[in-house]
């Protein structure tokens, strides 16, 4: 990583995994930005897996299918370019001003964990707010017709009801309330195949559009039990999720790879990868 320092707007050299935080700040001021010319060999090498890809016509999600809801459609050849190009542009967009490097960093800033969104759970976003509540009503439903209403926004992100693989299953309401019930919050693991029992549990449970709930918010309206209603899924800004709850997400996609490597935020990001075993470089 080089950055010129002669002046704010000096170039700077991006090499994945070992940019410090002095380099996004000299971006975010308007420096200049040039990919460091080794890195061309990665993205020679990952364009080249694209092309095998489109040219095999397999569907691979994100690839040559769409997003959310549009999970199993698949899209053609002649609109892929297009695809690509709506995703970046659709996770670069902002509103209002922009908040400034001295707000961000400021000591009496809120942490992280309790200013963003977290994913507690490793599924669609859609089915978050009845998993929480599910998760409060385990053990005292012990089976029969469960009703979860939804805003039609969570409903749209989580559209699938019969489902046939783990990755179907994420984007499920039924499957995943039916996983909370019978065994408590899905983990990673839990989404590699798919649960008979689960499966089974799944086909009671319905799910209808309540569009005065807020876009996330959730009802579950078991048989025999008082109404759940959630406004929002934890790891929420409002429901911000515990530092422990936290490190049980970063245990759940690494395993003890990552124990004690996190507490050192000035380790270079290429370093903890490889401590996490993503990065044999």
């Amino acid at each position: 990583m080089s950055v010129s320092t002669a002046d704010p707007s000096g170039t700077v050299t991006l090499d994945p995994g070992a940019t410090p935080l002095a380099a996004w700040r000299a971006i975010y001021n308007g420096a200049d930005v040039a990919l460091a010319a080794q890195s061309r060999v990665a993205v020679d090498a990952g364009a080249a897996t694209i092309e095998r890809i489109v040219a095999l016509g397999t569907p691979v999600y994100g690839v040559n299918t769409g997003f959310g809801k549009l999970s199993m459609v698949r899209i053609e050849a002649a609109d892929l370019t297009k695809l690509q190009r709506n995703i970046v542009l659709s996770h670069s967009v902002g509103v209002g001003e922009p908040a400034s490097i001295e707000a961000l960093t400021h000591p009496r800033m809120a942490p992280a964990i309790e200013r963003n969104w977290i994913k507690l759970h490793p599924s669609c976003l859609g089915t978050h707010s009845p998993i929480d509540a599910a998760e409060q009503l385990r053990g005292r439903v012990n089976g029969g017709a469960l009703e979860v209403l939804v805003h039609p926004v969570a409903r749209q992100a989580a559209h699938l009801d019969v489902v046939s693989d783990g990755l179907s299953a994420k984007f499920s309401i039924p499957y995943c309330v039916a996983h909370t019930l019978t065994h408590g919050a899905p983990r990673t693991a839990d989404f590699v195949r798919l649960d008979g029992g689960v499966v089974e549990r799944a086909a009671a449970v319905s799910v209808s559009l309540d569009d005065s709930l807020p876009q996330w918010g959730t009802v579950l309206k078991p048989a025999g039990v008082d109404p759940l209603r959630l406004d929002g899924p934890r790891g929420a800004p409002g429901q911000p999720i515990t530092e422990a709850e936290l490190a049980g997400k970063v245990s759940d996609l690494a395993g003890d790879r990552l124990d004690g490597v996190l507490d050192d935020p000035g380790m270079p990001a290429d370093q903890v990868l490889r401590v996490a075993g993503l990065n044999d470089g």
